[in-house]
């Protein structure tokens, strides 16, 4: 065997590689398999690592939108639900009757209203007040006096419709 031989790299690969494992097998702290592996790990999950991190970042991104527009989407109900209060309180000044079980889906709209506006303090409050001390004295005083529309009166309208 001439020096050229030993020393090609092939022959030093295995050499390398058998002593490596010797070494692994080995009583010895020393774990060069598990130090490679380890570094070659780091390495191929560094990227993943940068995905992950950008993901976050965008899921993060993606929750704060979705609470902006849940927001926006709850003050447009509310919105909606004031100006049939609105529509309600003009048609009670009119003098126009309403059922009983009508009255009370509005009175439901009323405390939904006013609790929003509670724990919202950044939503725009107070425009709805007269309306509803509108529909609130009209449903007492319909209350006094029986003036709700009864089941045969909301028929026989809708008849002559």
């Amino acid at each position: 065997m001439s020096l050229d031989n030993i020393l090609n790299i092939p022959s030093i690969s295995i050499l390398f590689l058998a002593l490596l494992s010797l070494i692994q097998i080995a009583p010895i702290k020393v774990n060069p398999w598990s130090w490679l592996f380890g570094k070659f790990g780091e390495w191929a999950s560094k990227p993943l690592e940068v995905r992950v991190k950008q993901i976050q970042e965008d899921m993060k991104a993606i929750s704060e939108r979705v609470t902006e527009i849940e927001k926006r989407t709850e003050d447009r109900e509310v919105k909606k639900v004031r100006l049939h209060l609105y529509k309600f309180a003009d048609d009670v000044v009119r003098g126009r009757l309403h059922s009983e079980e009508y009255y009370n889906e509005i009175l439901d709209d009323i405390s939904q209203y006013e609790s929003y506006c509670n724990l919202h303090p950044d939503f725009e409050n107070g425009k709805a007040d007269v309306s509803i001390k509108i529909i609130k004295e009209g449903y007492e005083a319909y209350k006094r006096n029986g003036g709700f529309l009864t089941k045969e009166e909301i028929f026989n309208e809708q008849q002559s419709v």
